[in-house]
């Protein structure tokens, strides 16, 4: 109970990641954790499809 269970869904399984916390006392967000590695190219093709499906912004 309380567990959430895997809900990767990149085709790739790539580990890049970041997460974010609130910060309630001045009502920003604050990265709490960054892994940049990626385990497959990065292309500008790729990137402005993630951006156009609104994952970014």
């Amino acid at each position: 109970v309380g567990q959430r269970p895997n809900q990767s869904y990149l085709p790739l399984g790539c580990k890049a990641r970041f997460r974010l916390n609130a910060d309630t006392t001045n009502g920003c967000l604050r990265i709490s954790s960054f892994h940049k590695e990626h385990n497959h190219d990065n292309t500008e093709e790729d990137y402005l499809r993630v951006i156009c499906r609104g994952f970014l912004l």
